[in-house]
């Protein structure tokens, strides 16, 4: 299961991977899209919800794994969510979670994304942890990305992406912090992406 499917960007790199993918997205755009990409697969099922209240009426059990990219920050009762995570994941199931990192970089714009909050990494693994889910991994994401978000949306307070400095950063600044996270894991980042599994 897929939480905050987007676009379907992630969604179709998974299917080869899996025999059933379950996509829920509270947005009804969103869901639209979703439906035009996946809507004659037989593999995927679509749902529009929230996680709080698709995971509040699922069953025990019901999943092998479970996905969040950019959408835990957005649950003010993050603990909550992580123990019904907990909850609907067959024994051996894993979470895989990725977030924004590092307190200081919170900014107008986090708030502009409905954002309750950024993570450090101790602050994450000791709430994934009190879910009674073991952490597989976790480790910084974009090191290169901390100094352009601090500088624009931090510091100058930006609270719309500049079409030009996202292209020139994925043409540039994504192939470079690729390269470096490929050799060694940095102390640091602007996110922050965890594995755990459900025992």
């Amino acid at each position: 299961i897929e939480f905050g499917a987007g676009m379907g960007t992630v969604s179709t790199l998974l299917l080869d991977h899996l025999d059933e993918l379950v996509l829920i997205e509270p947005s009804q755009r969103f869901v639209d899209g979703l439906k035009e990409t996946f809507g004659n697969n037989e593999q995927v099922s679509i749902r529009k919800n929230s996680l709080e209240d698709f995971i509040g009426n699922c069953d025990d059990h019901s999943f092998d794994s479970a996905i969040l990219i950019n959408v835990l920050e957005h649950i003010e009762n993050d603990r909550s969510a992580l123990k019904d995570l907990n909850r609907i994941l067959n024994p051996g199931g894993y979470l895989m979670i990725f977030v924004p990192a590092l307190k200081f970089l919170f900014s107008k714009m986090d708030v502009q994304l409905d954002h309750f909050r950024r993570y450090e990494m101790k602050e994450l693994t000791n709430i994934v942890r009190a879910a009674d889910l073991e952490i597989i991994s976790a480790s910084f994401f974009d090191v290169l990305g901390v100094l352009p978000w601090w500088l624009i949306n931090t510091k100058i307070g930006s609270t719309e992406f500049d079409p030009r400095l996202t292209r020139l950063y994925d043409r540039i600044g994504v192939p470079c912090t690729k390269f470096f996270e490929n050799i060694f894991s940095p102390a640091f980042g602007k996110n922050i992406f965890l594995i755990a599994k459900c025992n």
